[in-house]
């Protein structure tokens, strides 16, 4: 698309916009709370295991992955009222020149074309910024987000597989060798072992964005991390392995207390003697004593030994997170039409950085 096609597309783009009562704004500091009520509109429509989020939650995230709401998010606002579309777009991974789009347009304003604006936007920004390629998830309970995706040029790259498990019986131990012990993480001395463990265990994993110890004091600062499920597993005094355990509960529903397990993983000189189950059976039975409800994790669908592993613990399949992929080299910008949401912010930046125990 030549720079003159692309300029009045956008001009019609605002006519219409403001025919329709709507505007575009850069995102700010002060719209978390209302991008939390977009999330929560979007996802009460269908996720199978919603909960509410708080503006909070946004603003630790984006913290963490160096978001900048002014730069890299664009709203929809009714004029004289709330935030009715919202995109995101950041460098995930500079090494690749990728970056991570985020879309949604509330279940009140869809078939209008805000989201096709929207992504025509995020897709100009993405190759400003030198994006070579852009990256999208997308829920598979959702066919009209992943007919969205693959109409707009988006090429199914992988995916995860979300599971639970219920809480309410204890889960049954593994016997372990008495060389072998769990312990927990001291978050105030041991985040080097814990990037050093993570990124050793993760290192050959799709989509891995290795952590640093500066990353990781932002992490535990986060009110969804549990300092009391952060565990280690040594074998002979030596840490081969590392669990951590995350709340994500609605706060209008206090007994439904989900615990999600995060960055679990043995390191691959130690995998294959029952070590893994051994470290999430401890996890889950501590979690159940803090009085978590139920229990959830991410697995890569093609980590076939680890997705049996949660199964034989009890794990069952609820939906599974499609990762879409779209080369920007040698393509226009032009979208189609939108009525979805093409990402959520589920795992956040938590997931980006520690939800690897897919393997």
């Amino acid at each position: 698309m030549s720079h003159h096609r692309h300029t009045a597309f956008r001009r019609r783009d605002r006519i219409m916009i403001s025919n329709r009562s709507f505007v575009f704004e850069p995102g700010s500091e002060e719209s978390f709370d209302e991008m939390a009520d977009l999330y929560n509109a979007v996802d009460f429509a269908d996720h199978p295991d919603f909960a509410k989020i708080s503006g909070d939650f946004f603003r630790s995230s984006y913290a963490v992955a160096n978001i900048i709401p002014s730069r890299d998010v664009l709203h929809v606002r009714k004029k004289g009222g709330g935030i009715i579309a919202s995109a995101t777009s950041y460098m995930e991974d500079p090494e690749h020149c990728q970056q991570r789009i985020v879309l949604q347009v509330h279940p009140n304003f869809r078939g209008q074309g805000l989201g096709s604006m929207l992504l025509d936007r995020v897709l100009h920004r993405s190759r400003n910024a030198g994006a070579r390629t852009v990256k999208c998830r997308v829920q598979s309970y959702r066919p009209e987000s992943v007919y969205f995706a693959e109409k707009n040029g988006f090429v199914l790259d992988h995916s995860y597989v979300k599971m639970r498990l219920s809480l309410k019986s204890t889960i049954p131990t593994s016997q372990k060798r008495e060389d072998v012990r769990i312990r927990h993480l001291d978050i105030d001395t041991e985040l080097g072992l814990w990037a050093q463990l993570q990124n050793a265990i993760f290192e050959d994993t799709s989509d891995y964005a290795p952590v640093t110890v500066e990353k990781l004091k932002t992490l535990v600062q986060k009110p969804q991390f549990d300092s009391s499920l952060a565990l280690i597993i040594e074998e002979g005094g030596k840490s081969i392995g590392i669990c951590t355990g995350w709340t994500f509960a609605s706060k209008e529903d206090a007994e439904d207390k989900v615990l999600q397990i995060q960055g679990f993983g043995v390191l691959k000189q130690h995998r294959g003697n029952g070590f893994g189950g051994v470290l999430l059976r401890e996890m889950l039975n501590r979690g159940r004593d803090l009085g978590y409800t139920s229990a959830e994790l991410l697995v890569l669908n093609s980590a076939w030994a680890a997705r049996h592993l949660y199964s034989k613990v009890g794990f069952k399949e609820r939906y599974r997170h499609l990762i879409y992929v779209r080369n920007l080299i040698g393509q226009n910008a032009s979208t189609g039409n939108v009525n979805h949401s093409t990402d959520t912010h589920e795992t956040s930046e938590v997931a980006k950085h520690t939800s690897y125990w897919m393997g």
